[in-house]
């Protein structure tokens, strides 16, 4: 009988996420340069080995959500190279209580597509990196259960496109 964390596939054991704005000559309004950002995510990841694995990788990208996605990413398809064919194809953030202001909660969502099929999930968190990457986590674990013959209450939520 399979564990809990095998069934997950994979636990999310720390991250953290960088943005650097470069070559900044003038600060005029919209401005301010290049920026580079980048990501590092450790994972555990289960029933490839007879002991869990432990990858650790960094990942760049056109912002930090996408610097998150590029090194899960990383860490997942030496082991999972079917999520190769997962593509994002929607991501969307709402705010929950606009009387907040930039304490607001939000709700990220985002939208898989693999195969024909799409499915989507959400979020919700005051922190819109740490909803957003629990969101890919939650849309990657998906596509593994839909993908990799594992039988799952969330595979009946992927939807047919």
């Amino acid at each position: 009988m399979a564990t809990r964390e095998e069934l997950k596939r994979f636990q999310l054991k720390s991250f953290w996420v960088r943005t650097e704005s470069r070559g900044i000559v003038e600060q005029k309004m919209y401005d301010w340069g290049e920026t580079a950002c980048e990501a590092c995510i450790k994972v555990e990841i289960f029933g490839v080995e007879e002991e869990p694995v432990e990858e650790h990788r960094a990942g760049e990208g056109d912002g930090p959500v996408n610097a998150l996605d590029n090194a899960l990413r990383k860490c997942l398809l030496p082991y999972f190279g079917f999520l190769e064919e997962v593509s994002i194809i929607d991501y969307k953030v709402k705010i929950v209580d606009k009387k907040e202001g930039t304490a607001s909660a939000v709700i990220v969502r985002i939208l898989f597509c693999a195969h024909g099929r799409k499915w989507a999930v959400e979020e919700e968190s005051t922190d819109i990196i740490n909803a957003s990457l629990h969101s890919l986590i939650d849309g990657y674990r998906k596509a593994l259960y839909a993908f990799s013959g594992q039988t799952s209450r969330l595979v009946g939520e992927i939807l047919a496109s």
